[in-house]
């Protein structure tokens, strides 16, 4: 039995594409393995209710830093990532490495960020439990980035926080456009309902798609908003 069924029907399917050929057997489950990012049970990311004027001071709404938004453009002005080329080998112990290079150049909600983990991955090259190249790097990186995005638009939605949920509103716009997600779209079912869904649902304000596709995808993506796709 799968670790995190959820993930089965996007993720899995995904992988069988990009690895026709190779056993479908547990990679899936490390797109998504939990592993909680530094300090974000810590950070304050609710809209506090004014306290008395002798009580402490309530701290701010979460803001998205300017840097986030103009790191998702830069993404969107990339070259696309084809899922199916052939990309740098990577040895078992590089892969964190890997993914901290690339995850510096992908945007994450505040109080988010790269949180896979690497070494409990298998090391083995023969299946889809393996992780060896930096093309599938950057996908899992890329992909769960946009699920911290989608979790954190329905946090900011339910909070009324208007500044975040705009800047989540639009780095959902460009997640489809991001280099291996941008190439996963060639697929038919990833254009209509995978992150090509997500993008005008969040920019309606429709919360059920974006929901849905954060419970069936992004549940074990740790981030310090997760209950409210719970």
């Amino acid at each position: 039995m799968s670790v995190f069924p959820e993930l089965e029907s996007a993720l899995d399917a995904a992988a069988h594409r990009r690895y026709r050929g190779r056993r479908r057997r547990v990679w899936v489950r490390w797109a998504a393995a939990p592993a909680l990012a530094a300090g974000a049970a810590a950070l304050v990311v609710a809209l506090v209710p004014e306290r008395e004027a002798t009580g402490p001071a309530a701290p701010p709404p979460v803001t998205v830093p300017a840097a986030a938004l103009a790191r998702s453009d830069a993404l969107v002005a990339a070259p696309a990532a084809p899922l199916n080329a052939r990309t740098e080998r990577l040895e078992h112990s590089e892969l964190r490495a890997a993914a901290g290079e690339i995850a510096a150049r992908v945007p994450y909600p505040p109080g988010a960020g790269e949180s896979m983990d690497w070494e409990g991955t298998p090391p083995g090259p023969t299946d889809m439990a393996s992780i060896n190249d930096r093309g599938t790097v950057q996908f899992l990186v890329e992909f769960r980035a946009g699920c911290a995005w989608a979790t954190f638009w329905l946090f900011a939605l339910e909070q009324g926080n208007e500044s975040a949920l705009a800047s989540a509103t639009a780095v959902l716009q460009d997640v489809p456009h991001w280099p291996t997600l941008r190439a996963s779209l060639q697929d038919p079912y990833e254009r209509t309902q995978g992150w090509n869904a997500v993008a005008p649902a969040a920019l309606a304000r429709d919360a059920g798609p974006v929901r849905a596709y954060a419970r069936a995808n992004c549940a074990v993506v740790p981030t310090p908003w997760n209950d409210v796709i719970r």
